[in-house]
């Protein structure tokens, strides 16, 4: 017939299965615009958009009862209120992906890095500004591993106090910072440590430098351990300002 297609084409122009099709009409979703005497579906071209708006709301969620509902929904106020609510839901996924994303990107760059140097290896590196919020050491007794803090966390030496630390930071956003590492070129080492261990890498990183020609706190950051897949032991890297 002119116009129409049928339901195998249909279905295919709309990259659903001729089920799919089926219990649509079944639930008064998607009907064909034409039933023949036999039975056979036929689909008209204006459907196509139907069939495209229905998909939409199932990439973005929505159950069929309750795209039918607002498909459905006579009143235009209560229509528009729905569309407002679906539209805020998808802008704060954008906004989930989005912080997803630049964490992957976070991780991928500290991976490379490490690739590249290694372990036990002294290295410069020159970075811009970081901005972190820094907050006191919690009081009594704190575990120094991963599970405290993490590849966005870390712990400041204050310079000539390696002994202990005041200070841990977390990564931020420059306007929610507290706190700036200084851009400039610092001395860097990775170790691979167990979580015991971990504190016992300062002294051997000081033997590595001329820390006459340093300036400003040790940083001491778990760097990409829950990626670089060593069972039990963590990546540490400490880095410190180097005099310009």
């Amino acid at each position: 017939m002119e116009n129409l297609m049928t339901c195998g084409e249909f279905a295919k122009l709309c990259h659903v299965s001729k089920r799919v099709l089926f219990y649509y009409d079944e639930i008064n979703l998607l009907k064909p615009a034409y039933v023949n005497e036999k039975g056979y579906r036929y689909y008209a071209w204006y459907q196509y958009d139907q069939m495209g708006t229905i998909q939409l709301f199932q990439n973005i969620g929505m159950s069929l009862k309750d795209i039918q509902a607002l498909i459905d929904q006579k009143d235009f106020l209560k229509k528009s209120t729905e569309l407002q609510r679906q539209y805020q839901i998808v802008e704060n996924k954008i906004k989930e992906f989005e912080n997803i994303k630049k964490n992957l990107l976070f991780l991928n760059q500290r991976f490379s890095i490490l690739q590249q140097y290694g372990f036990l290896n002294l290295f410069e590196e020159d970075i811009e500004d970081e901005y972190y919020i820094r907050e006191k050491r919690p009081e009594g007794k704190f575990f120094f591993g991963y599970m405290n803090y993490g590849y966005q966390y870390g712990i400041i030496f204050e310079r000539d106090c390696f002994d202990d630390f005041k200070w841990t930071f977390k990564r931020c956003e420059k306007q929610e910072a507290n706190y700036i590492k200084p851009k400039g070129r610092y001395y860097a080492v990775f170790f691979l440590l167990r979580n015991e261990d971990i504190s016992t890498c300062i002294p051997e990183f000081l033997k590595m430098i001329d820390y006459s020609k340093t300036i400003g706190p040790l940083y001491h950051e778990d760097y990409c351990s829950e990626i670089a897949g060593y069972e039990q032991k963590y990546v540490i890297k400490l880095s410190i300002l180097k005099k310009v």
